[in-house]
């Protein structure tokens, strides 16, 4: 199993019915084209998940609360 590191973090919106208008709390990390939370669930640079594939309910990344995270975190 691979360690990846989770850099930063964010707050994710929830848009299924169960998490609609909810805030959650996520570790994130960076790939090259999208942002990747501690759940799996990738988000574009926009903040509106990428894959399109309908995996997982729409969620969307508020960017303006993504930040790094504090020294010596971030290790999952």
């Amino acid at each position: 199993m691979s360690r990846h590191k989770f850099t930063h973090e964010g707050v994710i919106m929830g848009a299924d019915a169960r998490a609609r208008g909810k805030r959650f709390k996520v570790k994130l990390r960076q790939t090259a084209n999208y942002w990747v939370d501690h759940h799996g669930r990738k988000y574009s640079r926009r903040g509106f998940e990428g894959n399109g594939v309908g995996d997982w309910p729409l969620w969307m990344l508020d960017m303006d609360t993504v930040r790094p995270t504090p020294h010596g975190e971030g290790n999952e």
